[in-house]
């Protein structure tokens, strides 16, 4: 558990670390200590060994001269008579005079001996004999060791001090503000916004500079997630626009499978089959929807599946000549894996010469809002174009929180809500603007000979302000939607296809999404 903790603590490997550095500096100290301690102690015994000799030199040179055994012996019993000689000898060329040894003295390892040339008393150049003294290397030893004893414990408390200074500067300088670094590291919350602090003292150097690159790195990558958020609300955005246009698609469509089972479907699909209830689960067979029909779809998807081509085939709902019988077009592409995609479309309009006028302008109007529906405006649009020689302008509406109406209250509530969007758009433009429904919760309005940027803007401030009242719900109570608006303005003498209208208005409109909604936004502007 302890080594556990001193590798997961920094501060503790560091202090650890130096004081070991300094415990081995110190070791090495020490051992050295000894030696030169011990060399030290050799030299001064050396030195008060040439002292003594000096004291006694005139002695023993008038000894030696006279060959004075007595005063010879005097002499050396004097010098051993100390503790840093061994053994003393005063002798002739001819013959010793005296010898000595100190009782008492250990013998240990060979002492190099200390030898002194005695002249006479008369002439120097003359040597009468030599005193020849012996180290007392124990003596040596033994103030030695006190000595390095000494040396040691300075030594030590020297390399103490430094070792744990040296931890102290460590742990203040650099330990502790990486431990403060990583404590406001661990508590920053970057989803907020926020950004790391910096350490005081240390903004210019090699932590100062570790702040500055994180924060940076923090900037980058909320940078990074604002980015991600607004392109899954694009996705989000256009996903709901795709499913709007799915839901309200006059064309059904459907997925099958290899086994001739379905995989996905449209709901325009089933009310062309009259199959709302009960509706068809995944996995369903395909053939019992289309009744007395069945074979001929059964033969459909073989030819499709098989031939590898697209198959298309009209066929009659209901009894000939019965009211309310309709003729259906089935449309077959074959995919990968045996699947095939199919198309089913309500051809009565050009299929049954018996059809009224009645029923054709019903074909161009969203029985819902009484506007006219995609097509309809389609082919207004057409026309207009064809007759337009000054400039026109073209809004795309969008409902804001429409949704949440028919999760709220059900779709009878949010029929109200598009029939009296519908209304108020009519009331707050002329009678020669063309309006229409597009799909779900999404309207057009092209307004001719428009060619004033700021007529299109209060217009649309009108518009807005006049969606933006409270609507009353058929089963009491009031709801409040806001609107997106996308403006285009075409000025005269310009060339622009309805489809390069129409993606510039939605383009436009995702923007005015963007910038909060309930808001109106002009392609090309800044």
């Amino acid at each position: 558990m302890i080594l556990r903790r001193i590798h997961a603590s920094l501060l503790l490997r560091t202090t650890l670390t130096v004081l070991g550095a300094a415990l081995g500096v110190g070791l090495a100290a020490l051992a050295l200590a000894g030696r030169v301690a011990d060399r030290w102690e050799l030299g001064h015994q050396r030195e008060a060994m040439e002292a003594q000799l000096d004291g006694v030199a005139s002695l023993a040179s008038g000894a030696c001269f006279v060959e004075d055994r007595a005063l010879s012996q005097q002499i050396v019993s004097q010098l051993v008579a100390t503790r840093n000689v061994q053994a003393a000898t005063l002798r002739t060329p001819a013959a010793v005079l005296a010898q000595a040894e100190r009782p008492g003295a250990v013998h240990g390892r060979q002492a190099v001996p200390l030898v002194r040339a005695i002249p006479s008393p008369f002439f120097q150049e003359v040597q009468l004999g030599e005193l020849v003294l012996v180290p007392d290397l124990g003596e040596a030893e033994r103030l030695a060791a006190r000595t390095a004893s000494l040396l040691r414990m300075v030594v030590f408390c020297l390399t103490a001090a430094l070792g744990l200074t040296l931890a102290f500067v460590v742990r203040r300088t650099i330990i502790l503000p990486i431990a403060a670094l990583s404590h406001r590291l661990h508590l920053l919350a970057p989803e907020t916004g926020a950004l790391l602090t910096g350490i005081r003292s240390h903004e210019r150097d090699e932590l100062g500079q570790l702040v500055r690159d994180v924060n940076a790195l923090l900037e980058r990558l909320m940078e990074a997630l604002r980015q991600e958020r607004l392109q899954g609300e694009q996705r989000a955005l256009e996903h709901m626009k795709t499913q709007s246009l799915i839901q309200n698609a006059g064309t059904g469509m459907f997925l099958v499978n290899a086994e001739a089972t379905l995989e996905a479907w449209t709901p325009a699909f089933l009310r062309m089959l009259e199959r709302e209830q009960p509706l068809p689960v995944r996995g369903a067979e395909l053939l019992p929807l289309f009744g007395d029909s069945g074979a001929l779809v059964r033969d459909c998807l073989a030819r499709c599946r098989f031939g590898a081509r697209q198959v298309v085939e009209v066929f009659r709902v209901g009894n000939a000549g019965a009211e309310g019988h309709r003729w259906l077009q089935l449309c077959l592409d074959p995919m990968e894996k045996g699947w095939i995609q199919g198309l089913l479309e309500d051809v009565t309009a050009l299929r049954d010469p018996t059809e009224t006028a009645g029923a054709r302008q019903l074909a161009v109007r969203d029985p819902l809002t009484g506007l006219l529906n995609r097509l309809g405006a389609e082919q207004a649009m057409a026309d207009l174009f064809f007759r337009n020689r000054g400039g026109l302008a073209l809004v795309m509406v969008d409902l804001d929180q429409f949704q949440a109406v028919n999760d709220s209250f059900g779709h009878e509530a949010g029929d109200a809500v598009l029939r009296q969007v519908a209304a108020r758009l009519q009331a707050s433009l002329r009678h020669t603007d063309l309006v229409a429904r597009l799909g779900g919760d999404e309207f057009i309005a092209v307004l001719d000979n428009m060619t004033n940027e700021s007529l299109l803007q209060d217009l649309a401030r009108k518009l807005i302000a006049a969606i933006n009242l409270p609507i009353a719900l058929p089963g009491g109570g009031e709801v409040q939607v806001g609107c997106s608006l996308g403006l285009v303005l075409q000025e005269p003498g310009a060339v622009l296809s309805r489809t390069v209208l129409l993606k510039r208005a939605d383009t436009a409109m995702y923007l005015a999404k963007q910038a909060g909604r309930n808001c109106a936004r002009l392609f090309g502007a800044d």
